[in-house]
């Protein structure tokens, strides 16, 4: 998925960091100063749009796509790990 404006051209998918480059195009729009941003704001902008993604993202994950992403193999280490330090 592709979104751009005559600033910014945004392209979404598995890799890459949604909320980041949603904020970098917004700012091309309204201010297009990104690259004057220091880390931190930018960080700040990604993040309140990630809080705007998380609801749709949570609800399109299945464990089918989890399982495709090699997500469950992970989620199983990590639970493997946590049980050794479980009494």
């Amino acid at each position: 998925m592709t979104f751009r404006n005559e600033n910014s051209k945004v392209g979404l998918g598995d890799d890459v960091d949604a909320p980041l480059e949603v904020a970098r195009c917004l700012n091309g729009i309204t201010n297009n100063n990104w690259g004057d941003l220091e880390d931190e704001k930018k960080k700040e902008f990604a993040s309140n749009k990630g809080q705007f993604f998380d609801p749709f993202a949570v609800e399109s994950m299945t464990v089918d796509r989890i399982r495709e992403r090699g997500g469950y193999d992970e989620l199983s280490e990590w639970f493997a790990a946590i049980k050794q330090y479980v009494v």
